[in-house]
């Protein structure tokens, strides 16, 4: 049998993408940041939402200077954007749309999507104290190898940049010590 290739999943080995440049990058948050408008966010919830950058960059793109995002704020920024595209499509009315980030959702154990797109990182650290009553215990378990990450610790897995590795963690913290 012969070794995996490009042929057999060619999207497992995509071309590096450009970086946007300054103008797409700008145009991207700009979308985003009058979405949240449309959320009606407070600035707190949109920092977390575009990655907790500090208060001075937020405004500074909040003011239109934007010479380019971070990776991270890059990847929020299509998801933000993916979910308006979704909700546009589910609903025919733009404010029933804009309504339901806010509203509670069995989807979501009651929460609301707002609710859980903003704990991802508290929940990460409310599942670890809860699993380990030491808290130290909690702290040393972030950097040991582990078999659920392929030998990687967790720490080793959520540095590799993306949101959705912070996830695949709290999924699994999740799965470990049974629903909240």
């Amino acid at each position: 049998m012969s070794g995996f290739s490009e042929s057999h999943a060619p999207f497992l080995y995509e071309a590096a993408i450009p970086e946007p440049d300054a103008a797409e990058s700008a145009a991207m948050l700009r979308a985003v940041l009058n979405l949240f408008e449309k959320w009606r966010l407070r600035p707190a919830e949109m920092r977390i939402l575009l990655g907790s950058p500090s208060e001075r960059t937020f405004q500074r793109w909040r003011a239109g200077q934007v010479a380019g995002l971070p990776h991270d704020t890059q990847f929020r920024c299509g998801c933000l954007l993916g979910i308006h595209k979704a909700l546009r499509y589910m609903f025919a009315e733009p404010e029933r749309a804009y309504e339901w980030v806010r509203k509670p959702s069995t989807a979501f154990a009651g929460a609301s999507a707002l609710d859980k797109m903003l704990h991802c990182l508290l929940g990460i650290h409310k599942a670890l104290r809860y699993m380990f009553a030491e808290p130290e215990r909690a702290y040393e378990w972030v950097r040991k190898p582990s078999t659920a990450f392929a030998g990687a610790s967790a720490l080793d897995k959520m540095l590799q940049g993306a949101p959705t590795d912070l996830a695949d963690i709290r999924a699994y913290l999740d799965a470990e010590r049974g629903g909240w």
